[in-house]
């Protein structure tokens, strides 16, 4: 199966572009991992580069070792996910230890994974030991609601749950 026709693809594409419309990016800020299932990553095999060279992750992180993610590029704008997914997106698979990673598909023209991909791994392999690996998306946004009350709020978790939760329980 082609990449861009695979399940987990789509809904990827769709986060990306439902996000953009709703003004949660500024230019290219944020960024989007998702730790593909194993039966995901397999659908997409024949389009993925078989002997692809690894590169340094800076981190490891042994209990993701060998797992894939669809990852936002880095320095790539969400509004473009849509319009050219393979130059903005990418497959990255880390290696059996978690500490390195190659560019399995996508991120064309040179293109690496999210500047936060180690950030992203870090974050996903504490929450997939803590929800037994149900919890599957890192999806970094920078709404502009949010940014405003940064500069109006106490900076403490405190105040902006509070305000968040009064503005929008659900």
């Amino acid at each position: 199966m082609p990449v861009l026709e695979s399940v987990a693809v789509q809904d990827f594409l769709r986060c990306a572009e439902n996000g953009w419309r709703q003004g949660w990016h500024e230019r290219n800020g944020g960024n989007m991992t998702y730790r593909l299932r194993t039966e995901e990553l397999a659908q997409c095999k024949s389009a993925l580069r078989a002997n692809a060279p690894w590169h340094p992750l800076g981190i490891a992180a042994p209990s993701l070792g060998g797992e894939a993610f669809l990852t936002t590029g880095t320095g790539r704008y969400f509004q473009n996910i849509l319009r050219d997914p393979a130059d903005n997106i990418g497959i990255v698979q880390l290696d059996d230890e978690g500490g390195a990673w190659r560019l399995l598909w996508g991120l064309e023209a040179g293109g690496k994974p999210t500047s936060e991909f180690p950030t992203h791994v870090m974050n996903h392999a504490v929450r997939s030991g803590a929800t037994g690996g149900a919890s599957r998306v890192i999806y970094h946004a920078h709404p502009v609601g949010v940014i405003a009350l940064s500069f109006i709020l106490p900076i403490n978790a405190r105040a902006f749950t509070r305000a968040l939760w009064q503005a929008m329980t659900e």
